[in-house]
This record gives structure tokens, sequence and C-alpha cells, in this order.
């Protein structure tokens, strides 16, 4: 491993390159808030984390801004502290419904869409994305079969969504403990095609007349089934598990693959799974040198 002083991890995800061509990458910041990315097909992991993780700061605009409070953030599903949502603004106008500030307004006045996601588990999931990230969010999500439907700005995208979910009980999460348990299972194409046209032509008929989305509806002849889940990046394994002690705050072994939040590490021939979530906001203070992690007793899978 290259020099890593004060480096800070502050994204494990994807980069969609076109034409479904996506790399997995790790984004890390250093010490003059330069970005370095390390694109992680091959890549072997030897990194000593700090016991402290760090708020990743906020995005406005026209780039990215560091925390200037430098806090520490001791919620392990954060990455960011309060000062830095609230500038940034996403989750209170998007996801609680506030008043957007001038960040958010800039955000949501470009075109959003709507999609439906079907996952291994026969479950049909409903989502929005941005036009920025409409090819980013998906695989974010692990949704590797699914189609757009609609279309509106981000300011009014959601009611359509809610009232997909509420009126034909689609729904709009997918647990990540759903997705850990099967993270080994492909995609029937033929079924889940099925089922993404099946809950269309549902959607479609509930809502075509309605004067608030009819405008904002595909009609079947736009639509296009995306299926990533054969891209050679998507990595299904066969046996698994969580990387069972919380307290150790080091990661090494072979890069295998990024499903959803989760990423698949191989340390002695086991695979194991972190939460990207626990990662991130972490300073890489060292080398670690050939270790092994510990297996649970049973050596089954783990859930998170």
């Amino acid at each position: 491993m290259h020099n890593t002083s004060q480096l800070m991890i502050t994204d494990i995800s994807w980069k969609y390159k076109g034409n479904e061509n996506y790399i997995p990458q790790m984004i890390l910041l250093d010490g003059k808030n330069k970005k370095r990315i390390i694109e992680l097909s091959n890549f072997k992991f030897d990194f000593k984390l700090s016991e402290e993780k760090y708020c990743t700061g906020y995005y406005l605009d026209d780039g990215w801004r560091e925390c200037p409070l430098k806090s520490i953030i001791t919620e392990r599903s954060h990455t960011q502290c309060q000062f830095c949502e609230n500038k940034q603004g996403f989750k209170s106008a998007f996801l609680f419904g506030q008043k957007p500030n001038e960040n958010m307004k800039k955000y949501l006045a470009q075109k959003h869409f709507i999609y439906l996601a079907y996952f291994p588990s026969g479950i049909i999931k409903v989502g929005t994305a941005s036009e920025q990230r409409k090819f980013i969010r998906p695989i974010e999500q692990d949704a590797l079969l699914y189609l757009y439907i609609a279309e509106s700005d981000g300011f009014n995208i959601q009611r359509l969504e809610h009232s997909i979910s509420s009126s034909l009980s689609i729904t709009e999460f997918v647990s990540g403990r759903v997705k850990f348990k099967r993270l080994g299972h492909k995609i029937n194409k033929t079924f889940g095609v099925k089922a993404l046209m099946d809950n269309y032509k549902r959607i479609y008929a509930k809502f075509s007349n309605n004067d608030d989305f009819k405008d904002w509806l595909y009609e079947e002849n736009q639509l296009k089934i995306n299926d990533i889940s054969c891209n050679r990046e998507i990595f299904y394994p066969e046996k698994y598990e969580k990387h069972i002690k919380t307290e150790e705050y080091n990661i090494y072994g072979e890069f295998k693959g990024i499903r959803g939040r989760y990423l698949l590490v191989e340390n002695y021939e086991n695979i194991f799974v972190f939460d990207v979530r626990y990662l991130i906001g972490r300073i890489i203070i060292g080398d670690t040198g050939e270790k092994r992690y510990e297996r649970s007793n049973d050596g089954q899978i783990g859930l998170f």
C-alpha cells in the first residue's frame, strides 16, 4: 500500500462509465482536501483504520465542502454531522418534506425519475432518482433489474412515488437485512421482467387518468428494462458472513465486490461482508500486514 497518511475514506461505491459499464471505486480525501480515487477491481486492502469516524462534509452545487467542525460521528450508520446534513439539505427536504434550502432547490429543480426494481426475493420496489444519478442510484440500491416508468421535477416526484406505494402496496424500502441474506441469489430475469411489467400495468391503469400524474407516466413503448445483474463487476458469493469484530478498525484482504451498501472482501479464502457506512469517515492510519479474520463459531451467514 502506498503512503496513506491522513487519508479519509469518504465513499465506497460505483462510477458509471456509460454503456452499462460500472467501475467499483473508493474515494479518499487527503489532509489538503484533495480527492484520491482508487478503482477497486483487483485491489487488495491493507488498512489500519482510526477508531474515530469523522463527518465527510457536504456537497453544494459547486462541489464538496469540508466539515468546518471536523465532527466525530458516533452513530454507526451516519456519515454526516447535523451541521453538514443541514447545509446539504437533502434529508430534510427529500426525506422529511421540509422546505428546501437554496442548495436543495437547485437539486430538486432538475428532472427526477420513478423506477420499479425487482429483487431476487420477488420484491418489487418503487423509488426515485435524479437525472444526474439516474444510472447510479439503482446499483447503489443493489437494484440490478429495473425500469423507469415516469418523470417530473424533484419538487413533485415523491407525490407519485408515495401514491404508488400506498395505493398499490408496492414498497419504497427493501431492508439491508433482506438484501444481505440474498447476496448469493441471482435474478431469474424471465420472472423478474414479467413482475416489473405486471406492476407497471397496474400503475398505469391506476394513474393514467389522474389529472395530477397522467402526463408524468411513460407509455409502454417508451419503457426499457435495465439488466445489470450479469455485469462482470457484480459478485455473487456462494458463502459469506459479516465481519464479526465491530471493535476492530482494520480491513485487509482482496476486494471481491460491492452489493448495495455492502463491501465484500476475501480473506484467506473466506468472504467477509462490511457495511460501508461503518468504514466511511475513518482515517487510514497505517498498514496491517497479512492478517486473518476470525470466523463465527457456526460458520453460517451472519446478519447485520
